[in-house]
């Protein structure tokens, strides 16, 4: 299960914004975002991964962790499914979309994502590294 968190700010951030009385502001996600995030994850489960993108990308945008990774989840699959085949990976077949997907698990993992880095080391041990 993919959980939706904000990126963990700096420390001297955070100290700041606590004295500011604003710390609550950057830590957990608003009802809202919860909502956004949860009709996105029905649209990617539904297979309907354009849409489920469109959904991601704004939360992703803000710095949502979660929204992130699914983002990224959702461009990866629109296109050829050579992430799930075995050996290296033919370059001239990774699509735009498929591109771009690179580039959130990295921001996502730069961020702390476990899991996008896990994905990133799978594609870089077939000869594929993010943009």
């Amino acid at each position: 299960m993919t959980r939706l968190r904000r990126r963990a700010a700096p420390p001297v951030s955070l100290l700041l914004l606590t004295m500011l009385g604003l710390a609550g502001c950057v830590s957990a996600p608003s009802a809202a975002e919860q909502a956004q995030f949860e009709q996105g994850r029905q649209l990617y489960r539904a297979a309907d991964y354009p849409a489920a993108a469109a959904i991601f990308r704004p939360l992703a945008e803000r710095g949502l962790n979660g929204a992130q990774m699914m983002l990224a989840m959702s461009l990866l699959r629109q296109g050829p499914h050579w992430a799930e085949a075995e050996g290296p990976i033919d370059p001239v077949q990774v699509t735009a979309p498929q591109r771009e997907a690179l580039r959130w698990f990295k921001r996502a993992a730069q961020d702390g994502d476990d899991r996008a880095q896990r994905v990133l080391d799978n594609f870089a041990e077939r000869g594929l590294r993010p943009p």
